[in-house]
């Protein structure tokens, strides 16, 4: 696992955003209630995410690194986040 630093959720309510200790942010859908949550994951900083915030209109992502001391803005497409599928979804 990852050591979580920060998350938000979406002004829509249909997305949460979290920074964690690898430098990593991650958009999950939200609420999600299948098993094994999927997220689409943004890799920018040369270290941990101290914090992440979602804009007032939710088109972007505006986070800010630890150690590289940098402020990066994410532009969201809500297409780009990964759906969940329900565990017992059948194959066709």
């Amino acid at each position: 696992g990852t050591d979580i630093n920060s998350v938000d959720r979406s002004k829509s309510g249909k997305f949460v955003a979290t920074a964690d200790d690898f430098g990593a942010i991650k958009l999950f859908n939200y609420p999600n209630t299948a098993k094994g949550w999927t997220f689409s994951e943004y890799k920018g900083h040369s270290s941990h995410v101290t914090n992440v915030r979602w804009a007032a209109d939710d088109s972007f992502v505006v986070s800010v690194g630890g150690n590289d001391k940098a402020v990066f803005q994410w532009a969201v497409d809500a297409d780009d986040v990964e759906e969940e599928e329900p565990e017992d979804a059948e194959e066709e």
